[in-house]
């Protein structure tokens, strides 16, 4: 069993030493960030390197994660809980992505490595290309720091994205070169997730290749994690 460590980024400068602490005193293999902190930044302003620091000289990822209450996206504008549940995760982490990558984290942070956790991976080829967009008609004035298209930073090993084994939208995914970004997700011990079936859903899965559900299941996560004994 391995955890990752949950950091208060309202104060960057702890949250850098907390993650360090929790890796070499407790032996974390990530720290875990939510997607928004209010009256802050966005997670692409250098008020967070610090963090982004850390991970990258303990070599351990972080993962954005969200959730649904009073307070989030869905909560403020949604009565049911359904219909704020199916918009919070999603939209959640395209601001995170949009954030990192427009932020220029990932040219200040060349082996930063970032997960983006249970919102699936259906939204990010159509994020790609809108970013692609927008980079190419916007970004020489305001982002002219950025060497790469978005898309490619998003396909160059350093970003991940958590999925759900039964998601319909993996094959798709595959199509705009994701699959070395896929991390199994069990989603355990959540009411709405299929664990203890999940490795049995992707194992049935007749869409995906046997490499493609090795990679899912295991390479990919113990590339992200750097598990040294899974490498």
């Amino acid at each position: 069993m391995k955890f990752a460590a949950l950091l208060a980024p309202q104060d960057p400068l702890a949250a850098a030493q907390e993650l360090a602490r929790a890796v070499t005193e407790r032996g974390a293999v990530a720290g875990v960030l939510p997607t928004y902190v209010p009256q802050m930044p966005d997670f692409g302003d250098p008020i967070y390197d610090p963090i982004y620091e850390a991970a990258q000289c303990r070599g351990v990822g972080l993962g954005f994660h969200t959730g649904t209450a009073a307070d989030s996206l869905g909560g403020q504008r949604f009565r049911k809980f359904l219909s704020a549940h199916t918009i919070d995760h999603p939209a959640e982490q395209m601001m995170a992505l949009i954030a990192t990558v427009v932020g220029g984290v990932f040219e200040r942070f060349p082996n930063v490595r970032i997960a983006f956790l249970e919102s699936g991976i259906g939204w990010v080829p159509y994020m790609m290309d809108r970013l692609d967009e927008e980079v190419e008609k916007r970004g020489a004035n305001e982002a002219p720091y950025l060497t790469q298209l978005p898309s490619d930073y998003i396909k160059n090993g350093r970003i991940f994205f958590g999925v759900e084994c039964g998601e319909k939208t993996i094959p798709d995914a595959l199509r705009w070169q994701l699959e070395d970004t896929l991390l199994y997700s069990s989603d355990y011990p959540h009411w709405d997730g299929d664990w203890p079936h999940t490795v049995k859903i992707v194992r049935e899965r007749k869409d995906l290749l046997e490499q493609t559900k090795r990679k899912m299941l295991h390479d990919n996560v113990a590339r992200f994690y750097q598990l040294p004994d899974s490498l």
